[in-house]
């Protein structure tokens, strides 16, 4: 059914006071500069963590006291790389155990097929752009890999090596420039640098682990003053 102009001017509005306007004006222009701000905070952190992973894994910076040359050795030689079984459809909404997918989205089913801490990596989709690290039982699909790192190697570690440098290696296997979905040998023959004392991966990953959370923690401020508007505009205008 279509309103037409006429119909609209028809229907009766309720409209405060000026003062009570410019009162209520007042109240969501400060939530809208709050929301600005910790959007700005938000994009910093992102922009920070961003600079120190390419500073760190291009080894243009270390950590005091650590000199020696990283080591060379390809990704194979120090992790088991497989795929799960399952298909999306397995999963439900709610469930016992996280399913790991070929996306973001949140799925569960009440079995795993994995308990270990690991880097599941979607195999499909956007490439080099998805990563979990995961530390307990899981279920995972069957064209999401998961890189389970051998007890010499730190695996958060090599889950911001991967952050950092996975996905230009990903496009450069590939002669078109884009890369429909990984196959294991880009994973197995990749070859990467890492420092021998695993105390200096830890330190590099517990760095970069601290920024996750102070940028997990800032976008959780920005989503709870998101709520909080919408809220207040529906208590107030309906």
């Amino acid at each position: 059914m279509e309103v037409s102009g006429k119909q609209l001017a028809k229907i009766p509005v309720q409209v405060p006071s000026l003062s009570e306007q410019r009162r209520i004006g007042k109240l969501f222009q400060v939530i809208d500069t709050l929301i600005a701000a910790e959007k700005r905070k938000l994009i910093l952190l992102r922009d920070k963590k961003s600079a120190l992973l390419s500073q760190i894994f291009d080894r243009k910076m270390r950590f005091k006291g650590y000199t020696d040359p990283w080591e060379q050795c390809k990704l194979g030689e120090i992790a088991e790389i497989g795929t799960g079984s399952h298909n999306t459809q397995d999963g439900h909404l709610d469930g016992r155990f996280p399913f790991f997918i070929r996306s973001d989205q949140k799925l569960f089913l009440d079995y795993y097929d994995y308990d270990e801490e690991a880097i599941l990596i979607p195999g499909d989709g956007r490439i080099g752009q998805i990563y979990h690290y995961m530390n307990g039982k899981y279920a995972l699909h069957q064209r999401v890999y998961r890189i389970k790192v051998n007890s010499s190697v730190d695996t958060r570690f090599i889950l911001y090596l991967m952050e950092a440098c996975f996905r230009k290696h990903a496009l450069a296997m590939n002669s078109q420039g884009t890369v429909p979905s990984l196959r294991k040998p880009i994973f197995t023959e990749w070859s990467i640098g890492l420092p021998g004392d695993r105390d200096e991966q830890i330190k590099i990953s517990k760095l970069f682990n601290q920024l996750d959370n102070l940028i997990d923690a800032e976008s959780q401020k920005v989503d709870l003053l998101e709520l909080k508007k919408k809220a207040l505009l529906q208590q107030m205008f309906i």
